[in-house]
């Protein structure tokens, strides 16, 4: 799913630096590496495991911190719960329900989902030093505060409306709710709205971002209505959980679900509603969820499902709020020791059976994740009719060399989203992957009606046209595509290449040297830029690229046969010599690395007396 731009194909993750960190950071209204909003902490800390050997075969260090992260949840989650009501055994009970739930599977396992677990232990943190800040007030414990809820925004924006939690907390079972508490939050307000901002115009700038009047006035109302009650009954009876929740089809009150998230919803109001007449706890319990996931509730746009599991980790503390107070109240003395013994021992029972069960349901949705064949597959299972999930399986299944069945998902997914171009461009590598060239062509020039800047199409069927001897309007395809988009290095290095078949060897030369200048690990450019400088006789040059190539590339035989070619017409026999030897240490079988070496070494013997 995401994990191509978070890891897999990331440059800055691949290659831990300062400069990479710096460019995290700075890259903040357009991050380069990353579609969508603006998250340096996460990006920095999935760099941190690559530099401890994470890799994509090696997924072992990113699973162990995110799972180290959502330990420290949970503790964290203990300390946050006993502050607020003085009880450690509720207390910790609360937090083995909040991290044995199934909902929290999604988040730990799926690499680019690092963001959530870190946001969440800065944004438990962060309540933690309120609550502190609330009971004995201090500059430090609000800076501290203040300084937290930044490190969660800048791991993920969801956190947006920690104020709001506070001031929830202020009102039960805080108790300071009041003008005064609302205006000493300024501050944290100031820094949620700077984070809302860079938000959105990252993810509109990036990605896509649909604000509310896109749709009818009733499809935000209806959103929120339909997961209210999807998200409770969730939280309540784990079954059926998936990485993708397609909208229901049509999406208005003749659907039955929709109809139930309405009724659900007006229920649910009036129980709350009478419950304060007894205690507010089910009530902030409630809003302290709503309003934690509020911003992905969807009522803007970023995403082609209706609802997550992940988007439920944060905001699960509000119901952890509830538990623990009910809790609480069992653990009150009475005149009755006996009684009292009996009713902890009653309430500690029903939560540890809870818990494993919980922990059952937890192992056997795990299940799911171990390999991404039996994800993509329950996901599928669950929305059969959605584009999305086939069009990820394709990617997979492309991926693995599986060309066929990837062409069989694709073509599901242009069934289902016939108007998606990244489909049709997906679709078309895949077809020319199978040598299928004229299909191929077929739909990049789709993918380019539906969209005429889509710069990877224009790429690909310049590669494809080009294949076909159709090279002037190859080219006319590349430099659309640098047009687009001035840094796309595979498009330049592609034009450096057909100018090279051309003969335009200056040209080549810029280009090329272009995509190094921001590259400098690009394989294939500087191969290229080796070859033009050999045919403009620059050999001295040429040699000095495949060297650099050489170290980066011990076993490339091709890359050493065309440094000693660059070395023999230097004249420089010893250092061409080394270079066969080289390549037939890597390959004994080359004969013309033999025929060469053979050649060059019959030269240097003395002539015979």
């Amino acid at each position: 799913m995401d994990d191509k731009e978070y890891l897999l194909e990331n440059r800055l993750v691949q290659h831990p630096s300062w400069d990479s960190v710096g460019r995290f950071f700075s890259e903040v209204l357009e991050p380069s590496t990353v579609r969508g909003y603006y998250q340096p902490l996460s990006m920095v800390s999935l760099m941190l495991d690559y530099a401890m050997g994470g890799r994509a075969d090696n997924l072992r260090p990113f699973h162990r911190t995110s799972l180290l992260l959502h330990a420290l949840n949970g503790a964290s989650l203990v300390i946050f719960l006993y502050l607020l009501f003085g009880r450690i055994g509720p207390a910790a009970l609360a937090a083995a329900l909040y991290g044995l739930h199934p909902l929290m599977v999604e988040a730990i396992p799926w690499v680019s989902e690092r963001k959530t677990p870190l946001s969440a232990l800065f944004a438990i943190w962060s309540l933690i030093l309120y609550v502190r800040y609330a009971r004995c007030p201090s500059y430090g414990s609000f800076i501290g505060c203040a300084a937290l809820m930044a490190g969660s925004l800048l791991s993920k924006p969801s956190a947006v409306l920690l104020p709001v939690l506070m001031l929830l907390l202020d009102g039960w079972p805080l108790g300071r709710l009041s003008w005064r508490s609302v205006f000493e939050k300024s501050p944290l307000f100031l820094i949620a709205a700077v984070s809302a901002i860079i938000t959105y115009i990252s993810q509109a700038r990036t990605a896509i971002a649909t604000l509310p009047g896109a749709d009818s006035p009733l499809h935000v109302p209806l959103v929120i209505c339909h997961n209210v009650v999807f998200y409770l009954s969730k939280v309540f009876w784990p079954s059926g959980l998936s990485s993708f929740y397609a909208f229901p089809r049509p999406f208005d009150a003749s659907q039955p679900a929709v109809v139930a998230g309405l009724i659900g919803t007006a229920l649910l109001a009036a129980v709350l509603l009478a419950s304060l007449r007894w205690t507010k706890a089910l009530v902030v319990g409630w809003l302290f969820f709503f309003v934690a996931i509020f911003p992905a509730l969807g009522i803007v746009g970023i995403h082609a499902v209706i609802a997550a599991d992940r988007h439920a980790y944060l905001p699960l503390i509000g119901f952890a709020l509830s538990i623990t107070w009910l809790l609480a109240r069992l653990w009150e003395s009475s005149s009755n020791p006996a009684s009292d013994r009996r009713r902890r021992a009653a309430a500690v029972a029903v939560i540890l059976a809870v818990a494993v069960a919980e922990a059952v349901c937890t192992r056997l949705y795990l299940d799911h994740w171990q390999t991404t064949d039996s994800l993509h597959r329950r996901m599928i299972a669950f929305a059969p009719t959605a584009a999305q999930p086939h069009w990820s399986y394709g990617q997979h299944l492309a991926g693995a060399g599986r060309l066929d069945d990837a062409i069989d998902e694709y073509r599901k997914a242009a069934e289902f989203q016939p108007r998606n171009e990244k489909i049709r461009n997906d679709l078309g590598a895949a077809l020319a992957r199978k040598g299928r060239t004229d299909e191929a062509i077929i739909q990049y020039r789709e993918a380019l009606d539906l969209a005429p800047d889509f710069a990877m199409a224009h790429n690909n069927l310049a590669l494809a046209l080009d294949e076909r001897g159709k090279s002037a309007e190859a080219v006319e395809h590349w430099l659309e595509a640098l047009r687009l988009v001035p840094l796309f290095a595979d498009a330049r290095t592609n034009l450096g290449a057909a100018y090279i078949e051309e003969g335009k060897l200056d040209e080549a030369v810029s280009e090329l040297r272009a995509v190094l200048r921001d590259r400098p690990q690009h394989h294939i450019a500087r191969g290229n830029l080796g070859l033009a400088l050999s045919k403009l006789g620059k050999h001295e040059e040429a040699a000095a690229e495949f060297r650099k190539l050489a170290q980066s590339q011990p076993r490339n035989i091709q890359v050493r046969m065309n440094l000693a070619y660059a070395l023999v017409a230097l004249g420089r026999s010893d250092e061409a010599i080394a270079a066969y030897r080289e390549v037939l240490r890597v390959r004994p079988k080359h004969a013309e690395a033999r025929r060469r070496l053979d050649a060059l070494t019959a030269l240097q013997q003395p002539n015979s007396p």
